[in-house]
């Protein structure tokens, strides 16, 4: 009686899903979300993320990843004479199995093709305009 229930239980366990494969992340998929643009990357560094030469401003920019393959980036940045200036994007993204490629887009088409890596915490997308880190 002991080896039908000890066998029942095995057989059981052994059909049911298991609680890994049901929060597998298709690679690169770990990007979805929101995420807080930063003006350092990684700590102790000089590199600082930027806008067409101008700082971002903290905790005003963000950029956002869907799971359609889509998403905006909107950043703040700082001039000396005309202060604070807000710019938004949207964009297409793949992930290639190593970086990911965003496609952003203008009012006059496509803008640019532009990589983002991942470092120590943070992801970096060195860009036309500048570059940006955010985790």
């Amino acid at each position: 009686m002991k080896r039908l229930f000890l066998l029942s239980f095995l057989i059981l366990f052994s059909c049911s899903k298991g609680s890994e494969e049901e929060n597998t992340i298709a690679p690169g998929d770990e990007i979805i979300g929101n995420h807080l643009i930063v003006n350092k990357g990684i700590p102790n560094s000089t590199e600082t993320s930027y806008f067409q030469n101008f700082p971002i401003v903290e905790n005003s920019s963000y950029i956002n990843f869907t799971e359609n393959k889509k998403g905006e980036f909107s950043v703040t940045y700082r001039t000396p004479n005309n202060g604070d200036n807000t710019e938004n994007f949207v964009f297409d993204w793949t992930f290639d199995g190593s970086r990911w490629q965003l496609n952003f887009f203008s009012k006059g088409g496509s803008l640019s093709n532009e990589e983002i890596t991942f470092f120590d915490g943070y992801y970096n997308m060195i860009f036309k305009y500048g570059q940006i880190w955010f985790k």
